[in-house]
């Protein structure tokens, strides 16, 4: 996704460095912990750079099972990104669908409504107190499930993005970061026109809403 993102501001004229530090099925607080490589890493980047904009993005579920964690992990990065120049932005996670274990697991979610609701009033507050930008990521996702689109965002473990998937938060990204539509932007990855235009579409309704 950070690539597709890259390529969406090249191809839009926008000239920009990407840097992705990622630790799949680590939380935030793992990544983010500075006795590990990726956590050194982290907070080097910080302190020998200046940045725009910085993206957090913790476990799916944390806003649900670990809020508190969540929240905690981010108030010790915070300083760090502040003084790094940077605008903190908090990635806003899907709903997994309809199928998916976590609807088991957690009985104060019962359908990707609720689940969704649960993320972004969570994100929400943590954007709050933060004054951070938030990335509806999740809500385009659940705004695509809701259209006559047809357009499959979520792989068969009803959890990770396909390439349409993670087109659509490329695209939300975009909007969040420059205050501009995605819309236009030649760039469609490995989609075909009329889905890259739906899914810029999807995107620019979900941020730009009145």
């Amino acid at each position: 996704m950070p690539n597709i993102f890259r390529k969406l501001c090249k191809s839009s004229g926008q000239n920009v460095i990407v840097r992705s530090l990622t630790n799949p099925g680590r939380s935030l607080k793992n990544t983010s912990n500075p006795t590990t490589a990726n956590g050194r890493k982290l907070y080097r980047l910080l302190r020998m750079q200046r940045w725009d904009y910085v993206i957090l993005q913790d476990r799916r579920y944390y806003p649900i099972s670990k809020p508190q964690r969540m929240k905690r992990t981010i108030r010790k990065l915070a300083p760090y990104i502040q003084a790094s120049g940077a605008k903190m932005v908090l990635y806003q996670t899907w709903a997994p669908g309809k199928w998916h274990n976590d609807y088991n697991r957690y009985d104060s979610v019962s359908n990707r409504s609720d689940y969704q609701s649960i993320l972004n009033r969570t994100i929400a507050e943590i954007a709050e107190e933060h004054n951070a930008l938030v990335a509806p990521v999740g809500t385009a996702f659940l705004l695509c499930s809701h259209s006559s689109y047809g357009i499959k965002l979520l792989m068969g473990d009803y959890s990770h993005p396909t390439a349409e998937g993670s087109y659509l938060a490329a695209c939300v990204i975009y909007n969040t970061v420059f205050s501009r539509s995605s819309m236009g932007i030649p760039y469609t990855g490995t989609l075909d026109v009329m889905t890259a235009f739906k899914l810029q579409k999807l995107a620019e309704t979900v941020c730009f809403a009145s």
